[in-house]
């Protein structure tokens, strides 16, 4: 995931990518991301690193309307827990999302809202 806005570049923060290849040699210090929504893979140097980080598992926040083919919602008891919020996450999946918790805790979060 790219974590800051490079306009001249067109990279913006919260852009997902997938590590397409890295160097063979050891003296080499450079990645090929191809970022969602792009047909050729980029090459970051060793400063573009900074800027750059492993997103195995990431808030809907920080996706920032990006999508993932899947994303798994805790249902928990939490002053955060809304129907905005649940609509976000949900509308984050391409083809999965997986609600885990208390079907209660979610009931009361959208009957609360209903009041």
């Amino acid at each position: 995931m790219w974590l800051r806005n490079d306009y001249s570049r067109g990279l913006f923060n919260g852009q997902i990518g997938q590590v397409k290849s890295i160097p063979d040699s050891l003296g080499e210090r450079w990645l090929e991301v191809l970022f969602d929504g792009e047909s050729s893979p980029r090459t970051l140097q060793l400063e573009d690193l900074m800027d750059f980080t492993l997103a195995h598992a990431i808030t809907c926040h920080k996706l920032q309307g990006s999508q993932v083919a899947r994303v798994v919602v805790p249902i928990y008891e939490t002053r955060l827990l809304d129907p905005s919020w649940v609509y976000t996450a949900i509308t984050r999946a391409e083809r999965q999302v997986i609600l885990v918790g208390d079907l209660a805790v979610l009931r009361l979060a959208f009957g609360a809202w209903q009041e």
